[in-house]
């Protein structure tokens, strides 16, 4: 019998835990990933052949390699450190684009996801040098659970 009360209590918490679970609401992040050929991708090629469509993975893949080559290096760590790194958009070598709703309230934004390297970045307000974009850039004003520690990187362009 005195096996009971720990059954009630393990019980009990599992109650407690589904019943978390099932009423919790998001707090300030949602992802989705869109492979970059994707009708559902703003960088979707609509108008490219099955060939053309071939040749680009063949070009996405020989880019892969590059990478891979150069980051195994054995002087790859004096390559990345990060007093040398210098962030350049080479659109054509991102395979996927990622929505990414960001803080409270949510704000969607697409990030270019490069699966085999370590940056993930988006544009946001106030931007010097951005690219075009077709919606207007996230403006961090007003939104909470985003790092102020990440807009003080010397890396941006302001």
């Amino acid at each position: 019998m005195a096996a009971a009360p720990q059954t009630v209590i393990i019980l009990f918490l599992i109650a407690i835990t589904a019943f978390h679970q099932t009423h919790s609401k998001p707090n300030g992040f949602s992802l989705k990933i869109i492979p970059r050929d994707s009708p559902e991708s703003p960088l979707y090629p609509g108008n490219l052949t099955t060939l053309e469509r071939i040749e680009r993975l063949i070009k996405f893949s020989q880019a892969r390699a590059d990478y891979v080559e150069l980051t195994s290096s054995p002087n790859a760590t004096t390559l990345y450190h990060p007093d040398n790194i210098r962030l350049t958009l080479l659109r054509d070598n991102f395979f996927y684009i990622v929505q990414v709703g960001v803080g409270t309230p949510m704000t969607k934004v697409f990030l270019l996801l490069d699966t085999g390297g370590g940056l993930i970045w988006m544009q946001c307000q106030p931007c010097l040098n951005c690219y075009p974009a077709k919606k207007s850039h996230v403006r961090f004003e007003g939104i909470q659970h985003i790092s102020q520690a990440s807009l003080q990187s010397p890396f941006l362009s302001r």
